[in-house]
């Protein structure tokens, strides 16, 4: 079972148990915020730092536990690249209570699968269970993240299974020129690599440096709990002291619990765009710009319904292009805790030159641009506002879905008193305007990456 999750800015970020074809769609459920505040949600805070957050839906059979922590790939010192998602898959090889991978076996035989998934600014762990089930499966959870015993077997047997998912990954065309784009924009910044780490990096890490970083950053003030089922406040705090309460905080030089670490504007004036021959048949395109961070509220929900116009509007959208509907063009913005990128990227087929690519760049610039006119009609944003709430109410309708958009909110800042939904109903088009020509109309990078064989002008 696949447990990593990778930021990728044409899917923005998936959780690869899904299918493949699946990540090929872009769409409103990529957000996964839920319709009511972190406010509304939040349970309270252990004396050791940790929050909880909880949602209850009343006569629901099942509870789903999500576990964030602020342990991702930014969060990693020069000579530990690829710790956080090795440390991810490693968790499951053993605990104080549950060693040589019993944790799975504990919650499975409780009725749930254990997953997890790491971005730039956390890991997270998550199941369901039948609500009965919920204290033990999360007593389960709990201690495989308080007492980790990353067995040196563990780490070679996860080595080999990450190598693989890697090796997946650089398969596909449109990953390899998101990576590409990232690379450029932070050159300086974690931002710019990917947090599944490369090859090199996972053949070269060693148990110490994994467990080096587990002990800096699994800390109980690094740490959201997100319980979504028929579950009451009282509940949700009872049972997150009695899994989480004893657990202490380790001296560190971290900082505070949020952490938010310095991560520079993308760097794009100074950017010599890029063309280069992919070593694969399919080559793509990625033409991104800046964008906002995910507390910056109302630019975050304004650039979402830029995205939901380009990739959805029959008038003004991608798809209007008959170049870029071939080649797939598609937009994607996530909002992060730190500064992020609005991305558009379209696919190049065998054969398709650096002429065609170049043509496509302009399409994109001019689709961008069109955007301008899209956002004095009403009824444009309006549209976008509808397909992005139904795409929230379709994901937020299971408690996984609900816990993901709780957990993710709080891990990236996001939402904050005002609900997303509050946010897009009450969006300004004067705000649409200052988003487009703060963001949209500055300088961007251009990547591009030819199939294998084109001969480059």
């Amino acid at each position: 079972m696949d447990r990593q999750e990778i930021p990728d800015e044409k899917l923005n970020y998936f959780t690869m148990k899904r299918s493949i074809a699946v990540t090929l769609v872009v769409c409103a459920c990529l957000l996964h915020v839920p319709t009511l505040s972190l406010a509304q949600a939040a349970a309270g805070r252990l004396p050791n730092g940790l929050q909880v957050y909880y949602v209850s839906r009343p006569g629901t059979a099942l509870c789903t536990i999500d576990l964030w922590v602020r342990a991702g790939s930014v969060y990693e010192r020069p000579g530990e690249y690829g710790c956080a998602h090795f440390l991810e898959h490693t968790l499951f090889d053993g605990s104080g209570k549950y060693p040589d991978g019993a944790a799975d076996i504990a919650v499975e035989s409780l009725g749930g699968i254990m997953n997890a998934a790491t971005g730039p600014d956390y890991a997270h762990f998550y199941t369901t269970v039948q609500a009965q089930h919920t204290a033990a499966a999360l007593g389960v959870m709990a201690n495989m993240l308080q007492q980790a015993l990353i067995p040196q077997a563990g780490v070679e047997r996860e080595r080999k299974v990450i190598l693989d998912e890697l090796a997946l990954r650089s398969g596909d065309a449109d990953e390899r020129v998101v990576d590409a784009v990232y690379a450029s924009a932070f050159p300086e910044s974690a931002y710019g690599r990917s947090p599944g780490g490369t090859s090199t990096a996972i053949l070269a890490r060693t148990r110490d440096e994994i467990s080096a970083f587990y002990h800096r950053r699994y800390q109980p003030r690094f740490t959201n709990l997100v319980l979504t089922g028929d579950i009451t406040r009282g509940e949700a705090l009872a049972m997150a002291s009695m899994a989480f309460g004893s657990w202490r905080n380790e001296p560190s030089s971290e900082g505070t619990p949020r952490n938010q670490l310095h991560v520079p504007q993308p760097s794009l004036d100074e950017f010599a765009n890029s063309v280069t021959v992919s070593p694969l048949s399919k080559g793509a395109v990625a033409v991104a710009f800046r964008a906002p961070r995910a507390s910056h509220a109302k630019r975050a929900a304004a650039m979402q319904l830029m995205r939901e116009i380009l990739n959805h509007d029959p008038n003004f959208g991608l798809d209007v292009n008959a170049r870029l509907r071939s080649h797939n063009a598609v937009a994607a913005y996530l909002p992060r805790l730190n500064p992020s990128l609005f991305v558009v990227v379209a696919t190049l087929k065998p054969g398709d030159s650096a002429t065609t690519a170049d043509a496509i760049v302009k399409d994109i610039e001019q689709s961008v641009v069109q955007l301008n006119s899209a956002v004095l009609h009403p009824s444009v944003a309006a549209y976008a506002a509808e397909e992005l709430l139904s795409g929230i109410d379709l994901e937020t309708e299971t408690l996984e879905g609900l816990a993901y958009g709780v957990g993710y909110a709080a891990v990236a800042d996001g939402e904050g008193p005002v609900t997303l939904r509050s946010a897009i109903h009450a969006l300004p088009l004067e705000m649409l305007k200052q988003v487009m020509v703060s963001y949209l109309q500055s300088s961007f990078i251009k990547v591009v990456q030819l199939p294998r064989g084109t001969v480059q002008n």
